[in-house]
């Protein structure tokens, strides 16, 4: 499906910007995925579909970076640089932890999907290893996108810029539009578990909820994306 290929190319595009490497890095990165390539594979194809996505990105794509920077951040002017400090706290016990910065190179996980010619596979690869793969190098996941308020890590904030790519508009006037964000709730929770008379009657009520949750969640997932769903967040 061409649409869903360009798609998952604008969410990968996206998710790759929003990294933590250079741009020297990023760039090598998309060059090295298989999926930014053509069907013949020849290189100047590849250039091609790059340019196309960089193209795509300097129009419409990097708003994305400036919506998730600034939703619910303050805003700061360009002045004097920020330094990030190498320790985080607990919000509650005051606990420091000294934690190593992200690195700035090319992770080697990119290397178990570099040769997959599917976007849509190597954005959800990307979305659910890369945590584990960089958990186990350093403490990226601890490791704020943003010094001043660090109220996400570099994980969540490539997620919430993706997501946006994937919602805004396209190029490609065949392009499907696709909504910004995915919330929901069941109401009401409380009354419909306090409801039960038996210790089994809590488990289903509680299993039943988490059942549809679920349902629903893998549903808008595999049209959207993964990264689409905030609350719940898969």
């Amino acid at each position: 499906n061409t649409i869903t290929v360009e798609f998952y190319r604008q969410k990968l595009y996206a998710w790759i910007q929003a990294g933590p490497w250079s741009q020297q890095q990023k760039q090598e990165i998309c060059k090295s995925l298989q999926c930014f390539r053509s069907i013949d594979n020849q290189s100047d194809a590849t250039s091609s579909v790059l340019s196309q996505l960089n193209d795509w990105w300097e129009n419409h794509g990097i708003q994305c970076i400036d919506i998730a920077a600034s939703s619910d951040r303050v805003t700061l002017s360009n002045g004097k640089p920020i330094a990030i400090t190498d320790k985080v706290c607990h919000p509650i016990s005051g606990a420091k932890q000294t934690v190593t910065a992200p690195a700035t190179t090319k992770p080697s996980y990119f290397s178990v999907i570099e040769n997959t010619p599917d976007p849509e596979y190597v954005f959800w690869w990307l979305w659910r290893f890369s945590p584990e793969w960089e958990q186990n190098s350093t403490d990226s996941l601890l490791n704020a996108a943003h010094p001043v308020l660090p109220d996400c890590s570099w994980h969540s904030y490539q997620n919430t810029v993706s997501a946006l790519a994937g919602a805004i508009s396209h190029d490609n006037p065949d392009l499907e539009s696709h909504p910004y964000l995915f919330l929901f709730s069941f109401s009401p929770i409380q009354d419909f578990i306090k409801a039960s008379r038996k210790f089994l009657d809590f488990w289903a009520g509680s299993y039943l909820l988490h059942y549809l949750s679920a349902q629903l969640c893998w549903r808008i997932a595999q049209k959207y994306g993964p990264d689409a769903l905030i609350v719940p967040s898969l």
